[in-house]
């Protein structure tokens, strides 16, 4: 799983490197007007470059020291200072001053959140101990989801949708609710197309167009398992008979003995399989279910949790033989509610 996890944030990061680039280009202001009291706060939390909540675990267990810096600016700046701060060129403290902005409820939230919707640097954050990363400009977006009204949210969404410089979660999230929205189709086919983000394919994948099938088979027939996972999900969201020969050979291919196995992209294989609803579908959990491969187990705890979440009268009987003791449904039911529609 990290590993699938590793190579999607390098294919994220390759795919929009010149926004990254314009990103880290367009901040640096000069911070002559910052008080030197202010400036010596600021440069000790971009010395420790790290976005953290206000209690942490471990050894440092209790209230965050860089939390007690952002108290300190958000308490000592003025709001002048803090707008100056938010195009400072370590994108902590950006993020630091921002916070501090929405905190205040401050009128300027809005046009500072336009400024950054094109901040795609990322930074490392900690939330007692659990640690991740976030791009500016959705930290910002994140943040200010409760603090704009719906006529600046309507305004930044139409940003998200039509501006091809913001590369965003927030883009991606705003696109997977727009698919029951006939309206917005073409735009998201030519964001998939130009980003090739597989997000936003799998999001395509909900439309059941035709023509969108070649996008779909270049994640399928990708040396890159971490592709082929979204492609496998595109398919769970558009069953086309086109896509079972590739279907096929995935299968194929993880019914060989392998030192090691990739449980997600298994999980979501099986699922892929089970919405063909045909005999040809059941044939291929047949022969999971008899192959007497290593990892045998996994695959029958995985046919059991496709059907489980995927029912169909043409699957009946299959998960009794995947012969999985009440322990192992348990777990599989917990995964099935932990892996949130993944």
């Amino acid at each position: 799983m990290l590993q699938m996890l590793l190579r999607r944030f390098i294919f994220v990061c390759t795919a929009s490197i010149q926004f990254i680039i314009v990103s880290i280009n367009c901040y640096g202001q000069s911070t002559s007007n910052i008080r030197p009291a202010i400036k010596e706060i600021v440069e000790k939390i971009a010395s420790y470059n790290i976005l953290e909540n206000y209690i942490v675990a471990g050894a440092k267990a209790g209230q965050s020291t860089q939390w007690k810096r952002f108290l300190a600016i958000k308490d000592q700046a003025t709001e002048q200072e803090l707008i100056v701060l938010t195009k400072y060129n370590n994108p902590i403290v950006r993020c630091y001053a921002f916070l501090a902005l929405t905190n205040r409820k401050s009128k300027e939230i809005f046009p500072v959140l336009i400024d950054h919707l094109t901040d795609t640097q990322f930074v490392v954050t900690l939330q007692f101990d659990n640690e991740d990363e976030i791009r500016v400009g959705d930290f910002f977006y994140f943040i200010t989801a409760d603090k704009i009204s719906i006529k600046e949210k309507n305004k930044v969404d139409s940003m998200l949708l039509y501006n091809d410089n913001i590369i965003l979660q927030a883009k991606n999230n705003l696109i997977k609710k727009l698919n029951n929205d006939s309206s917005k189709y073409k735009r998201i086919r030519a964001i998939a197309i130009k980003q090739k983000d597989p997000d936003v394919i799998v999001s395509l994948a909900k439309f059941h167009n035709k023509q969108d099938i070649p996008i779909i088979k270049i994640l399928l027939t990708s040396k890159d398992d971490s592709l082929v996972y979204y492609g496998l999900w595109a398919v769970r969201n558009f069953p086309d008979s086109a896509f079972f020969p590739n279907i096929v050979d995935i299968h194929s291919n993880y019914l060989r003995e392998t030192p090691t196995i990739d449980h997600v992209l298994l999980r979501m294989l099986y699922q892929a399989i089970v919405q063909y609803k045909n005999e040809a579908s059941r044939q291929l959990l047949q022969k999971s279910l008899s192959s007497t491969i290593h990892y045998n187990l996994t695959h029958r705890q995985l046919i059991w949790l496709a059907i489980e979440k995927y029912p169909d009268q043409i699957y009946n009987g299959l998960q009794d033989k995947a012969f999985l003791t009440e322990e192992d449904r348990n777990a599989m039911r917990y995964e099935m509610d932990a892996a949130n529609d993944k």
